[in-house]
């Protein structure tokens, strides 16, 4: 069994810096590879417009 762990604080700003240039680099990618840029998108599923 591991020994004991101690928790630590995550910077933020920091985690979503990092976050936006891997997407940003991704995305940027497939745009070389395919010609299409990702997008966002959403599907509404049965009657409740909640959903």
């Amino acid at each position: 069994m591991a020994g004991p762990q101690t928790a630590r604080p995550m910077d933020g700003t920091v985690l979503a810096r990092r976050i936006i240039e891997t997407g940003s680099a991704t995305a940027a990618d497939l745009r070389l590879r395919t010609g299409t840029a990702p997008c966002l998108a959403t599907a509404l599923v049965g009657e409740d417009p909640a959903s």
